[in-house]
């Protein structure tokens, strides 16, 4: 998506210039900004840390940090567990 918004940045900015009479620098800007903000979203996603995935695994000891889901399973099972994103939330400001 980043590539085709700066493939198309003249018509864009030019378009967007035309319907909002914000100057074309702010507008360059903006379609710059918004092209490194996908490109750096594309990564996280690609690189999955984000998910934080972890697998605790039950333990006969009490004191084990597993300790509430030890109480729930037997002990020779495992947890996994990740984060899960629920939405894109996207934001706006105006001025």
């Amino acid at each position: 998506m980043a590539e085709e918004l700066e493939g198309d940045a003249a018509n864009l900015v030019e378009l967007a210039h035309a319907e909002t009479a914000l100057p074309t620098a702010r507008l360059e800007g903006e379609l710059r900004r918004s092209a490194f903000q996908l490109r750096f979203f594309a990564d996280v996603v690609t690189d999955g840390s984000f998910v934080d995935a972890t697998i605790d695994h039950a333990s006969d000891s009490p004191w084990d940090r597993s300790l509430i889901f030890a109480v729930y399973a037997a002990p020779s099972e495992s947890s996994p567990s990740l984060v899960v994103p629920t939405s894109l939330r996207v934001f706006g400001a105006r001025r």
